[in-house]
């Protein structure tokens, strides 16, 4: 699968996950459709950013790409908007969960899964989440491996990694195993000096693993 043959929602949310890993923080992001299928929102995790656009946050632990999304977008100004669907790069956590939850989002489409913090199980946790009846779709085989390369590889640059690769090398051994070869970080370093798109960055990602 290439970049262009993903719908406009995974294509603005792997696109925000592509500027969240040059600007240097988590690579996630997320994007926000109404009913007919037009991006309202985008968001990407700004934990380590120093900066946002408001109403967004960043430099905080909770600057999820989902939150950014969700903070665009409030019942009173989208009346509809229980017929809107997130996309994000990644199983939603906890955070992302609730705000989903509260913010009355019925439709949620992730790429990854995450047997860290994910939290889609959580939808039949309590009644009053089980009554949202919100709809989990996900992961997508593909996506799932571009996503699980650039996690790797930006978590290979800090602490505890380990922990979350054995993690995600359960769902995902390819996307951990092309994430940990060197000539894959030399390779997308490469596509962020030359200031390479989500699209290159993607399509570069995803031929690889197929090769594998």
């Amino acid at each position: 699968m290439r970049f262009a043959k993903l719908g406009p929602g995974f294509q603005a949310a792997f696109a925000m996950a592509w500027e969240a890993y040059v600007d240097g923080t988590v690579p996630i992001g997320a994007a926000i459709l109404d009913a007919e299928g037009q991006v309202v929102a985008t968001g990407r995790n700004r934990i380590r950013s120093a900066t946002c656009p408001p109403p967004q946050i960043a430099g905080h632990k909770i600057a999820h790409a989902e939150i950014n999304a969700i903070l665009q977008v409030q019942e009173d100004s989208h009346p509809d908007i229980r017929k809107f669907t997130l996309f994000t790069t990644l199983e939603p956590c906890p955070l992302c969960f609730g705000a989903i939850v509260m913010d009355n989002i019925r439709h949620v489409a992730y790429a990854a899964r995450d047997r860290i913090a994910g939290a889609t199980l959580l939808a039949d946790a309590i009644r009053f989440v089980r009554d949202k009846r919100i709809r989990f779709e996900g992961p997508y085989p593909v996506m799932e491996g571009v996503q699980i390369v650039w996690h790797t590889l930006f978590s290979l640059q800090r602490s505890g990694a380990e922990r979350l690769l054995d993690a995600w090398a359960v769902d995902c051994p390819e996307g951990v195993l092309l994430g940990r070869n060197p000539d894959t970080a030399e390779g997308l370093a490469a596509l962020m000096r030359r200031g390479a798109s989500a699209e290159e960055a993607f399509d570069w990602t995803a031929e690889r693993l197929s090769a594998q």
